[in-house]
């Protein structure tokens, strides 16, 4: 598969991946590591016609409940090399994000909420092409509420 060649502060490999429409499939498990229900969606991503962003496009949708989550994000680098971004949810909730992108195929991102929820990501690009990740939920407290176990393809 060919990627198009990206430059400046996106050219690693996580948004080289996104540059293309990717398919998300994945399970949600309770705090207890029961499967609790599936999802399914998108995700794909393009660079500012000036460099300096990367427009990030996802959406899902989560069953049994069949609830639809539709959302941009629009990642900076930092002069740490962390890449950010801030979004609200439709029930006016913000949230913040910041990815570290790892070597040649690791990524990890902390997801932060307004009322104090977080969501921790560690994902891997496999040698077939098939990215693997967890999301790992927590209430206020810390206490996990769920994980996501999904690929992207």
């Amino acid at each position: 598969m060919s990627l198009p060649v990206l430059a400046g502060d996106f050219d690693g490999w996580y948004f080289k991946f996104l540059s293309v429409e990717r398919k998300i499939a994945g399970e949600t498990r309770s705090e207890h590591g029961k499967v609790v229900g599936a999802f399914t969606g998108t995700a794909s991503g393009e660079i500012s016609a000036d460099g300096r962003s990367f427009t990030e496009k996802f959406e899902y949708l989560y069953m049994p409940e069949e609830h639809h989550v539709k959302e941009k994000l629009l990642w900076i680098k930092g002069e740490d090399g962390v890449f950010r971004a801030t979004a609200e949810l439709p029930d006016g909730n913000k949230f913040f994000c910041e990815l570290t992108v790892k070597d040649e195929n690791h990524y990890q991102l902390k997801t932060t909420f307004e009322d104090g929820r977080t969501c921790e990501t560690n994902a891997e690009l496999k040698e077939d092409g098939v990215l693997h990740a967890v999301d790992t939920a927590k209430d206020e407290e810390g206490n996990i509420i769920f994980t996501l176990k999904y690929t992207k393809t």
